[in-house]
């Protein structure tokens, strides 16, 4: 394994640094990186010859020795975009997208599973090593897209400087989940490091550019003077600098991914549990779940070896749109919310998420990027299982299959649902839709229809979910006060249980206890 995962991440960032390269020649109209691109072309199609001879042994102990081969096969179409540098009209983002989405990005998750599917390895430690080339991934397309936009060949400086402060957010959420899963090992191995490097200018610069980056005001540093000031191939150099440090922290962590090396007390807590796995609570819950229906024991004994438990704060960011998964998360308890952000900086709440609920398992499945990012509302408790995993299992058993096609169906129809509860439904109707809505949830939870709701997170989040301003939400509160409810802070007291029973629809009325029997007030609603 050691030898798999040092040789294909060598390959990685000799690509990285041909995509920087690429962007530096691009970037300056060929007036700069000529000669560098050139000698980086020599450089890569050396480590590719080692890769290739490397994998040729491993041909009878990989079982997707084929994914890495297929990839070889790419790098060796590198040529054509290559000659792209005779080229003046090529555009740029193209060569770009096509080093990062075709080679790299698959590059990374052959890295993983290898990893991950080594019978000697611990899968939390994978979990911590695919974060941390995750974040090293975002800084190499942080090097290549600055390279591009401070030679002022970007179209819109103002795209670049968002797509620059997106890069930078992301590998943000890389660098703390990779924090928060590595043993002490694994933090030592950064830690050494960074202490070894003699950069320290170097850091402060790039930290700089990126305060700049998120100083919407302008205040704090003069942003326009810095980032004019800022020349393709010096940010090139010191963007280089970082990343073939963090390279070397990769190549040490592999040594860290054994078994062996732990006790059963630093495992466990790297999975957030107490020693001895995930808690009997947690798992005689997942097997309520519909995932995990008529699920082989074996597999869903696989699957838990694999799983790692992390209570969350509210606020914290679980990832952004465009980030590739590396986990399949399931809320235990808790709330959170996805939500795309507008051009205008604002967001836009999609969906609230709570217990029992997959995060966003289509791009999982489908194995592309997130289409929309993913924040913590209220305090939450996730278990996450390795994203390669379940679609191995998903190609590996039928039953499994279905019940992830199951959901995945039922979700859609929840969205659909939600569509039409926001654009056929007036103001009123939304609020106390999503007020039975709480209702019955609530009231499952206690296994009786009660007559107060408890609110599940902040209003103005309640607003954003049911397409309105918080002052349009305050006012229908009032219009429900009005009608006798009594309103005190975020909790709601209905003067009767049927209050709102006129707001039901299919999928309330699919939970309600009432329905279908001679108590129910509106035995319509579900037709």
């Amino acid at each position: 394994m050691k030898e798999v995962l040092t040789l294909t991440g060598d390959m990685v960032h000799e690509l990285q640094k041909e995509r920087g390269y690429m962007a530096l020649f691009w970037g300056s109209e060929g007036e700069e990186g000529s000669n560098e691109v050139m000698r980086q072309f020599q450089v890569t199609d050396k480590t590719l010859i080692k890769l290739k001879e490397a994998a040729q042994r491993w041909e009878q102990q990989i079982k997707t020795i084929d994914k890495l081969n297929y990839r070889i096969k790419k790098i060796e179409q590198l040529s054509e975009q290559r000659s792209t540098i005779n080229a003046a009209d090529s555009p740029p983002y193209s060569i770009i997208h096509f080093y990062t989405y075709d080679i790299i990005a698959p590059l990374l998750e052959f890295m993983v599973e290898i990893a991950l599917f080594d019978p000697h390895t611990d899968s939390c430690n994978v979990s911590a090593y695919s974060n941390f080339i995750q974040w090293k991934e975002r800084t190499g397309r942080e090097r290549a897209t600055g390279v591009l936009g401070f030679s002022h060949r970007a179209a819109d400086q103002e795209t670049f400087v968002e797509e620059l402060k997106v890069l930078v957010a992301e590998q943000e959420t890389y660098k703390e989940t990779f924090l928060a899963l590595a043993d002490t090992a694994q933090q030592a191995c950064l830690n050494n490091v960074l202490n070894s490097r003699q950069t320290p200018d170097t850091d402060e610069t790039i930290e700089a550019v990126h305060r700049a980056l998120g100083d919407a005001s302008g205040k704090s540093i003069n942003k326009e003077k810095l980032l004019n000031s800022m020349t393709a191939k010096f940010w090139y150099m010191l963007m280089t600098k970082k990343i073939d440090g963090m390279h070397q922290v990769e190549n040490l962590l592999i040594d860290t991914l054994a078994k062996s090396r732990l006790s059963a007390k630093e495992g466990a807590a790297c999975h957030g549990v107490e020693p001895g796995g995930v808690s009997p609570r947690a798992i005689a819950f997942l097997k309520t779940l519909p995932f995990f229906s008529n699920l082989q024991d074996s597999l869903f004994n696989q699957l838990i070896q694999s799983a790692h438990i992390r209570v969350y704060k509210k606020g914290k960011i679980l990832f952004l749109e465009r980030e590739q998964p590396t986990r399949f998360y399931i809320i235990l308890e808790g709330w959170v919310k996805l939500y795309k952000g507008t051009a205008a900086g604002e967001e836009t709440i999609l969906q609230m998420l709570s217990s029992g609920d997959a995060i966003v398992g289509s791009a999982v499945f489908l194995n592309t990027p997130y289409p929309l990012s993913a924040q913590i509302a209220e305090p939450a408790t996730l278990i996450s299982f390795p994203a390669a995993m379940v679609r191995q299992l998903i190609r590996d058993d039928n039953e499994f299959a279905v019940n992830m096609l199951t959901n995945l169906s039922h979700r859609s129809q929840l969205l659909i649902q939600q569509v039409e509860m926001v654009r056929l439904k007036c103001t009123t109707e939304r609020v106390g839709w999503f007020l039975l809505k709480t209702l019955m949830n609530q009231s499952e939870c206690n296994n009786r229809i009660k007559n107060s709701i408890k609110l599940p997170y902040d209003k103005a989040m309640i607003a954003s979910y049911l397409d309105m301003k918080p002052e349009t939400f305050s006012r229908t509160l009032k219009h429900f006060k009005n009608q006798g409810f009594h309103i005190e802070n975020d909790t709601i007291i209905l003067p009767s249980n049927d209050q709102l029973c006129q707001y039901c629809d299919v999928d309330i009325a699919s939970v309600c206890t009432r329905h279908n029997t001679k108590d129910c007030p509106n035995p319509h609603c579900g037709r």
